[in-house]
């Protein structure tokens, strides 16, 4: 059995070499006297293993203390019990309280999140499970709410709006998972990949356009308006792009630059 302190560029690590395994045990941002001291423990914790004699009052107390990966690791190697695993929970409710505080983003991003919220609320009230807490709702659950919405609701909603409440309640398993309340997220079972939703597409014809461009006296307005006909610009495109940066007359190209997805795209 060997053990060592040993520094390197991401602080001190302790290396143990004991019945031809190996493990290292990595310390961050440990002071020398603190690296010291835990190979010390370590030590100590091995020959006390070995003779089979009852732990210190003071090495148990330090073993209390520490982390609970450093605690994982050393009782990887037998040396003490594995602690008992902590019930970590939350109910819905408190986790989307918690996930809209921490929330970042626009406000009205944060709005279509509180309404997404509010309807799969409203599902959950229908189950009787108002109070249902964050891990108890199941892959199931997400397959019936997307169904909820599709059927239930009223009004019932299209494709593409099920599949961006969906997405946006899944962010709410997403923050559950990060602050480890969860291991999985039951909306993984649904489809929340964006989806055009064609019925709403209305072709206008050219020659209608044609019709009101002669209509138009501003020069801009007619500008604008035949770019997003002809050009395929939407209309905040219009003001971001310039001749020189879009237009290509050699190559025959034509470049539209945007804030939305892609970013560039050409023709």
């Amino acid at each position: 059995m060997a053990i060592q302190a040993l520094k390197d560029r991401s602080g001190f690590q302790i290396r143990i070499n004991y019945n031809q395994q190996r493990l290292v045990i990595y310390l961050g941002k440990a002071t020398k006297k603190q690296a010291i001291q835990f190979e010390r423990n370590l030590q100590r914790l091995f020959i006390g293993k070995a003779a089979g004699v009852t732990m210190e009052p003071d090495l148990a107390l330090w073993l209390a203390g520490l982390s609970d990966p450093l605690h994982d690791k050393i009782a990887q190697k037998g040396l003490v019990a594995p602690r008992d695993p902590k019930v970590h929970e939350i109910t819905w409710l408190d986790a989307v309280s918690r996930f809209n505080k921490e929330f970042s983003g626009k406000r009205s991003t944060a709005l279509q999140h509180a309404q997404c919220q509010r309807d799969f609320n409203a599902f959950l009230r229908l189950q009787g499970r108002s109070d249902a807490m964050l891990h108890e709702i199941t892959r199931g659950d997400a397959k019936a709410f997307e169904g909820y919405l599709v059927n239930r609701r009223t009004p019932c909603l299209a494709k593409a709006t099920v599949r961006k409440k969906c997405s946006r309640v899944k962010q709410v398993f997403k923050w559950g998972i990060l602050n480890k309340y969860i291991e999985e997220n039951p909306l993984d079972e649904v489809r929340t990949a964006s989806v055009a939703n064609k019925t709403t597409y209305v072709e206008v014809p050219s020659v209608k356009i044609h019709g009101i461009l002669r209509k138009i006296e501003c020069p801009d307005a007619r500008m604008v308006l035949a770019l997003c006909r002809f050009g395929g610009f939407r209309y905040n495109e219009t003001a971001v792009n310039t001749w020189e940066e879009c237009v290509d007359l050699e190559g025959g190209q034509l470049t539209i630059k945007s804030n939305k997805t892609p970013p560039v795209r050409s023709c």
